[in-house]
């Protein structure tokens, strides 16, 4: 009995440290409906949106959605608010989904069109969202 009550901190100091977090972000974002990169072609009557990060560029979300393309250029904005749900223990990012574009709910249609990245070097950068965790 007496092990078990000095180990018990330690688990306990264990399981708090691994604990997923959710959190959710906001961020503005440029986005374009023209994308042409790797990934397979999406369904007819599914547009691919491209979300970059302000504060990294080069770190990417496609998206898929129907009508979003036509949305955002109709509000004539280079940018949209885009809010995440971000997740996994502090400090590090195990994933995350859109929420919502310009207030709006976001649901992705076709989830095996949408990916993320990264054009260039990376080393040493974190994912933008992972941030949010820390």
């Amino acid at each position: 009995m007496n092990a078990l009550l000095r180990i018990l901190p330690v688990l306990a100091a264990l399981c708090c440290c691994s604990c997923e977090r959710r959190v959710t972000v906001t961020e503005e974002m440029a986005w374009q409906c023209d994308f042409k990169g790797p990934g397979p072609e999406p369904p007819s009557g599914v547009e691919l949106l491209t979300l970059r990060y302000p504060e990294d560029p080069a770190y990417f979300d496609v998206a898929s959605g129907r009508g979003i393309c036509a949305e955002l250029r109709a509000a004539g904005r280079k940018t949209a608010t885009v809010v995440y749900v971000v997740w996994g223990p502090p400090g590090e990012l195990q994933g995350y989904r859109i929420e919502k574009i310009d207030g709006k709910p976001f649901h992705e249609l076709d989830p095996g069109v949408a990916h993320s990245g990264y054009q260039g070097a990376r080393a040493g950068r974190i994912h933008p969202l992972q941030r949010a965790l820390q």
